[in-house]
């Protein structure tokens, strides 16, 4: 077991910890036999070593470890979960190049429904690392290292210096098949029509295939296809929909399974996903602003 106390005394009130690490097996015959989990005070993990999602003989693998207060000091604990493989061989985990990264409280852009639409607010990469950052499933977005979105099956969180990211610096590839995929929960005008924007890739990973990917906002479903040729490739796509209740979801799930020629899984990605409002409810919105501010010089 490690303990590690950590203090951040150079950020101002509340701020969200993320934990980059990499995990490989250690010892003989335990190539699959890695698992950590891994703890601080507001969450609790256990993590294994995935061995066909990527070429390394390590992964690399992201968390949201909590909030706190400016200089409040946290336990970060990183404890075996690993048993013996036989009676003659004992298996481990072992764990390097632990980062960790803080993040203020995000703010909805002008143009952008949608809290980290770009996905560029999530776990730290590393420096040489080639293979991305493995983000296994979380039911809420609360507790996702992928700010304000939750995670069902694994995901990998890629950079653009290693992977093709259609914009920024970051996307999100679904790597473990059918059912993996991504969801964000945004407040809306009941009855009103918005418009989702999204777009649909390949990593650049010689990831072969017919992609399917559902997209869905509330109750409007849409499937969309991508065919591959795993060389880095994109289209921009839309969804619209009305809103039938203030809190809609928004969320993108595969509906295939992929694998390179090196047994690699690998999927499809997704990246600037942006929410707008309808022209005429832009307008609608404008019209209340203007008799709002009639309001104030009439008051002052």
């Amino acid at each position: 077991m490690k303990t590690a106390p950590f203090q951040d005394g150079h950020l101002k009130g509340q701020s969200y910890y993320l934990l980059t690490f990499t995990l490989a097996p250690g010892g003989q015959n335990c190539s699959t036999n890695a698992n950590v989990g891994v703890s601080a005070p507001d969450s609790h993990s256990i993590f294994s070593f995935k061995q066909d999602y990527g070429k390394e003989g390590w992964e690399t693998f992201g968390l949201y470890l909590g909030s706190w207060e400016q200089q409040e000091p946290i336990n970060l604990v990183l404890e075996s979960q690993s048993t013996e493989s036989d009676a003659n061989s004992t298996c481990w985990p072992l764990i390097d190049k632990l980062l960790l990264k803080t993040i203020e409280t995000l703010v909805p852009g002008d143009n952008n429904l949608l809290l980290n639409g770009g996905f560029e607010y999530g776990p730290e990469f590393l420096s040489n690392s080639t293979e991305g950052i493995l983000l296994d499933p979380v039911p809420t977005a609360v507790l996702s290292p992928l700010r304000q979105w939750s995670i069902t099956g694994t995901v990998k969180y890629i950079d653009s210096k290693h992977y093709f990211v259609p914009e920024g610096n970051a996307a999100v590839e679904f790597v473990s098949g059918v059912s993996a995929g991504i969801q964000a929960a945004t407040t809306l005008k009941d009855g009103s029509t918005y418009s989702l924007e999204f777009t649909l890739g390949d990593a650049n990973d010689s990831c072969e295939g017919n992609f399917v990917v559902g997209a869905q906002a509330g109750s409007t479903a849409q499937n969309f296809t991508l065919q591959s040729n795993g060389t880095g490739s994109a289209k921009k796509l839309s969804l619209a929909f009305k809103a039938d209740s203030t809190t809609t979801l928004i969320s993108f799930v595969s509906y295939a399974t992929t694998q390179t020629k090196d047994g690699v899984f690998c999927g499809p990605i997704v990246d600037n996903v942006v929410l707008r409002a309808s022209q005429g409810m832009k307008s609608e919105i404008k019209w209340e602003v203007f008799i709002f501010l009639l309001f104030l010089v009439g008051i002052l």
